[in-house]
C-alpha cells in the first residue's frame, strides 16, 4: 500500500512540473508573438500589375440591380477586396472590414463576393458588415486576372493599380496599404525598393 503511495504521490508531483513547464512555454509563445512583426500581405502573382490601369470591370450592389464600374477615375483611392462566398478566410477579412475601414478612412473599400447571391447575402449576414458590398459569378475577378482569394487591389483616384496581394486578416490590409508585401518568403518595403533603384541610378 505504501509503495502505491508513493507512486501516486510521484505523479502527482510530475504533473505539477509539466503544469508548471506548460504555463512557462505559453509565457515564452505570447513574448515572442509580441515581438514579432504582423504577417505581411503575400504576392500572389495574379491581376494586373503595378503601375497599370484597372481591366474593365463591374459588379452589382448586392440586394440590388445596381451596377457600378469599378474602373476609371473616382473621388478616393479604392480598395477592391476579391472574396469567395466558399472561402473562409475571405469570411474572416468580411468580419473585420468595419474596423479595416475606421484604420483608413481616406479608402474606399469595395468588398466584390463571387457566388450565388443567396450564399453572399448570408454571408454578409453572418459577418455583420454593414457597408455596401457586391456580388457576381466570378466575372470581376476574371476581368482582372485574379484567380486565388481573399485578393486585393489598391487603386489609386486615376485608376491605377498601386498594390495588390493576398490578405486574409485586418493586419495583412495594413501592411498593403504601409507598403509591405512578403514576396518569396522574404518581407520587403516597397519604398525601400525604390530607394535603392533610385541610388544604383545615380553616378
Amino acid at each position: 500500500m505504501t509503495a502505491a503511495w508513493i507512486a501516486i504521490a510521484a505523479l502527482a508531483c510530475l504533473s505539477l512540473v509539466e503544469a508548471v513547464a506548460i504555463v512557462a512555454l505559453a509565457r515564452e509563445i505570447g513574448l515572442i508573438s509580441l515581438r514579432l512583426p504582423p504577417m505581411p500581405a503575400l504576392e500572389s502573382g495574379d491581376g494586373p500589375p503595378i503601375g497599370s490601369r484597372l481591366p474593365r470591370c463591374s459588379a452589382t450592389e448586392l440586394g440590388t440591380s445596381d451596377r457600378r464600374a469599378l474602373d476609371g477615375p473616382s473621388e478616393h483611392p479604392r480598395v477592391l477586396m476579391l472574396l469567395s462566398t466558399r472561402c473562409g478566410s475571405c469570411r474572416v477579412l468580411l468580419q473585420e472590414l468595419t474596423a479595416a475601414e475606421a484604420d483608413w478612412p481616406e479608402y474606399e473599400f469595395i468588398p466584390i463576393v463571387s457566388g450565388a447571391e443567396d450564399e453572399a447575402a448570408a454571408m454578409r449576414q453572418q459577418s455583420g458588415y454593414r457597408g455596401r458590398m457586391y456580388q457576381d459569378r466570378g466575372e470581376t475577378m476574371e476581368a482582372v486576372g485574379v484567380r486565388v482569394t481573399p485578393t486585393v487591389l489598391v487603386i489609386d483616384a486615376e485608376g491605377i493599380v498601386t498594390a495588390q496581394g493576398v490578405v486574409n486578416s485586418r493586419e495583412m490590409m495594413s501592411s498593403l496599404l504601409t507598403g509591405h508585401i512578403r514576396v518569396n518568403h522574404e518581407l520587403i518595403n516597397e519604398a525601400l525598393l525604390k530607394s535603392h533603384a533610385w541610388e544604383g541610378d545615380s553616378p
